[in-house]
This record gives C-alpha cells, sequence and structure tokens, in this order.
C-alpha cells in the first residue's frame, strides 16, 4: 500500500472513531443528569461482562480477516472463499457467546438483579460476529469507510434510544439501565444493516455468505488457530475492566459511602474522555494490519520496520498535541459541561483524567505494535505481552484503590502502569524481531554470495583443465 493511501485510510478510521468517543463522551451528560452517577453505575456493572464476551468473540476476527485478505490480494488470489469460511464459523460462535451471556446471571448471585439487561445485551453478541466479519473483508481490502460510516450510524442510533429510554423510565433506574442495554442491541443491529448497504460494492462481500458452502482450504481449525491468538490479546483489555466492575466498587466500599456512583464515575465518564486522544490514534493500528502484512508477503518482514516506525510516529504527532490540550482544559470543559455533579465529584473527575492521560499515549503506541505483530504472523507474543500488563494492572489496584489516600485515583494510576508495560513489553520485542530479521537477511546474503563465488571459481577451474586435458588426449594420439 502507498503511504498516501495508508494516511488516508487511517485518517477515515481515526476521525470516525474521534467521532463516535466523543459522542459517547457528550452522552455522558445528559446520562448523568437522568440516572445519576449510581445508574451510570449499574450500567457500566452490566455492560462490563458484555464486552468482555463480545470482544471474545469477535474481538479478532477483523485484524485476522483484514491480514489474510490483503495477503491473499498481494497474491492476485480470490478472498471470497476466506470471507465465506469466516462468516459460516462466527456467526455460531456468536450464537454460543449470545447464550452464555444469557444465562451468565443464573451462573453468578451479583448478576441475578440485572438478568433483563444481560438478556436484552444476548442478541448483540452474534450480530457484532457478523458486523466484524464484515469489517475485516473490507479493511482487508482497502477500504475504511464502510467501518467508519456504520460506527458513526450505530452511536448515533445508541445514542438516541438511550435518551429516549431514560426519559420513558427516569424514575426507575434498573429499568432504564435494561432499556440501555437494549439500546446497546439496537446500536449493533444499526452498525451490522449499515455494512450490508456497503456489500453490493465490495468484492469480497456480494453474496449470502452465511450459508455458503465452504472451501476446505479454510477450515475452523485453520482459522481460529490464527484468531485466537489475536481475540485474546484484545480480550485482556475487557476482562480486566470486567474483574474491575467485580473489584473496584467492593474495594472503595470500605472508605466510600457511595462505591457504585464512584465507580460510575471513573469507568463511565473519565475513561471515556481520557481516551479520545487514542481513539484518534486507532485508524492507524487500522489501516497498518492490510499495509504491513502485503508488504511482509512481498518482501519479507523486515522489509516492515520503517513503516511501523512511521505508524508510530503518526501515532505520537496527533496523540501528544490532544492529550495536553485535554489536560489544559479539562476543568473549564467538565465545570460546563457536568454542572449537574457536585464540584467534589467534578474535582475527582478532572483528578483521574488528567491522571490517565500519560498513558493514553503508551496505549495508542502499543496498538500500533500489537497491529504489527498481528501483520507478522506473531499475535501469540502480543496477547502475552497484553496479559501480563493487566495483571499488573489489577495488582495496582489492589494496592492502591484499596488506600483511602487514592481512593479511585488509584484506577487511573494503575491503567497507566498497564499501558506502559503493554508498550514497553510489545516495543522490545518488535525490535529483537527486527534485529533478528536483519541478521538473517544479511546471513543469507552471505550465503549466497559464497555460493556465487564457489560456482564461480568451480568454472574457472574447470576452463583451466579444459586446454590440459586437449594436450594430454595429443599425446596420447
Amino acid at each position: 500500500m502507498k503511504r498516501k493511501t495508508f494516511v488516508r485510510g487511517a485518517a477515515v478510521a481515526g476521525v470516525s472513531g474521534v467521532a463516535v468517543k466523543a459522542l459517547g463522551a457528550m452522552f455522558r451528560i445528559p446520562l448523568i443528569t437522568l440516572i445519576g452517577c449510581y445508574g451510570l453505575g449499574l450500567y457500566q456493572r452490566t455492560y462490563a461482562f458484555y464486552a468482555f464476551a463480545v470482544t471474545l468473540c469477535s474481538a479478532g476476527i477483523t485484524s485476522a480477516l483484514s491480514k489474510q485478505t490483503a495477503e491473499l490480494r498481494a497474491l492476485k488470489k480470490n478472498e471470497k472463499p476466506l470471507v465465506k469460511a469466516y462468516f459460516s464459523l462466527f456467526f455460531w460462535v456468536g450464537v454460543c457467546g449470545g447464550v452464555l451471556l444469557a444465562i451468565f446471571p443464573l451462573l453468578v448471585n451479583g448478576a441475578r438483579e440485572s438478568a433483563t439487561a444481560y438478556a436484552a445485551l444476548a442478541p448483540a453478541v452474534p450480530i457484532a460476529c457478523i458486523a466484524s466479519v464484515q469489517n475485516g473483508g473490507f479493511q482487508g481490502a482497502d477500504n475504511m469507510l464502510p467501518s467508519a460510516v456504520s460506527e458513526v450510524a450505530a452511536q448515533a442510533v445508541k445514542i438516541i434510544f438511550s435518551l429516549l429510554f431514560c426519559l420513558l423510565f427516569k424514575n426507575d433506574v434498573k429499568r432504564a439501565v435494561t432499556m440501555l442495554c437494549f439500546a446497546a442491541t439496537l446500536s449493533v443491529g444499526a452498525e451490522c444493516l449499515t455494512l450490508f448497504c456497503f456489500k453490493k460494492k465490495s468484492s469480497a462481500i456480494g453474496e449470502n455468505l452465511l450459508f455458503a458452502p465452504v472451501s476446505r482450504e479454510y477450515g475452523a481449525k485453520k482459522i481460529l488457530s490464527f484468531t485466537l491468538p489475536v481475540t485474546l490479546s484484545a480480550a485482556t483489555l475487557p476482562f480486566t475492566g470486567f474483574i474491575e466492575s467485580l473489584l473496584l466498587p467492593r474495594l472503595l466500599a470500605a472508605y466510600e459511602a457511595n462505591p457504585t456512583a464512584l465507580y460510575g464515575l471513573f469507568s463511565g465518564t473519565a475513561a471515556s474522555i481520557s481516551l479520545l486522544p487514542a481513539t484518534l490514534c486507532r485508524g492507524v493500528a487500522a489501516a497498518a494490519i492490510p499495509d504491513l502484512s502485503a508488504e511482509a508477503k512481498q518482501n519479507g518482514a523486515a522489509a516492515c520496520g520503517k513503516k511501523i516506525a512511521y505508524a508510530c510516529f503518526l501515532n505520537a504527532a496527533v496523540a501528544l498535541p490532544a492529550c495536553a490540550c485535554l489536560f489544559a482544559f479539562s476543568p473549564l470543559a467538565i465545570k460546563i459541561l457536568f454542572s449537574s455533579l457536585t464540584p467534589q465529584e467534578q474535582a475527582v473527575l478532572v483528578c483521574c483524567i488528567r491522571t490517565a492521560l500519560p498513558g493514553v499515549l503508551f496505549y495508542s503506541l502499543a496498538q500500533t505494535l500489537s497491529a504489527g505483530l498481528t501483520a507478522l504472523n506473531r499475535p501469540r507474543v502480543g496477547a502475552a505481552c497484553w496479559g501480563t500488563a493487566c495483571l499488573f494492572r489489577l495488582f495496582l489496584d489492589l494496592l492502591l484503590v484499596g488506600a483511602a489516600k487514592f481512593s479511585v485515583n488509584g484506577a487511573a494510576i494503575a491503567e497507566v502502569g498497564e499501558y506502559f508495560l503493554a508498550f514497553l513489553l510489545i516495543l522490545l520485542y518488535n525490535l529483537s524481531v527486527f534485529r533478528g530479521e536483519k541478521r538473517g537477511e544479511n546471513t543469507s546474503g552471505n550465503q549466497r554470495v559464497d555460493a556465487r563465488q564457489s560456482a564461480r571459481a568451480a568454472r574457472d577451474g574447470a576452463a583451466e583443465l579444459l586446454p590440459a586435458r586437449k594436450r594430454m588426449r595429443k599425446n596420447q594420439v
């Protein structure tokens, strides 16, 4: 892919991501006014397990399919059989995930009071899997526009229906939370429908793929062997969020009067606002996977080093100014936008946002480097690095949030620690990979030179022996 095409794709995905996150952050303003921080905390606790379940079922699909589609296109091969196989497999994976989400309250006592909310979210899992397959097909073909438009459409539907339901049920917080979950399902359906509207323009998705016969070349075992490490890498953050939804309120309850409301303030508002710069950089990681995959397929992994460095440069160039602006203007913005909060809650929110901002740069860089590992067929290493970082975050949660001196700001510090460790581990591995590839190229190059020299010496020796043989024959005659 040319650099201009890469930048355009990254810009489209990044702008749409920021639009979605900005709408989501603004959406918190009327949401807090209607259901309060307590209602937002209940919603975040319910949504956390759904985010983990849907990530576990669908997160690796888009990255893996876009990589494999880009490789097939680089080799001038047809990608339709691959897309068919993904549809046929992951629809049923999503169905199983939806069933698990629906019965989750029966397995965990603490979730039984939100049983209807989990049931409202269950249909979203298979729909999200279908949408992820479509996104992978489009992105592998260097087309980021359908993914961008579908994300914005989904967020718009979610906001409209969420506000409508909250207005109707604002006097019953638990029922309002259930309807918020149903609005999330409607938003996933809107995303999938928008992608289907683009399918006629795509060569990868142009027929009924769900029940189409699948080529034996792309069996379920082969697909899962590639997508599972990518999925595990992507699922580490939602899984940590799910564990925190159970852990943080209990830790805060030791010294805070309303721990659920404080947890909702951190996870529902502060995290959403602080990650806005990282969302702007997310398009770089999405565009990097097909670009690096095609490059590695044609010229080898060693040729991708400069492209990854360029992607990281774009990340830093976007994230640093955005973080600086958010750090400087967050007190004024919070005071104006979240006027319904008490001054103490506003101060807590600003403190959490400012504390979390250094981690945003590390998070965006780690995302791009993880995309490079996926493109170079090393997603297991990315999963291991993110898993280690998430365990470190949970350790810091126990250490910091459990102390009244840090309170919920300790969760923001733990988040920064997680992102920094993930970035450091993945960066060190990337450097070792490219050094190894260069040494391998130099070794193979030297071997080729030695082989050419040996062949040349053999030819020269043969040329010298030929006249001597002729002289011997003449003497014999």
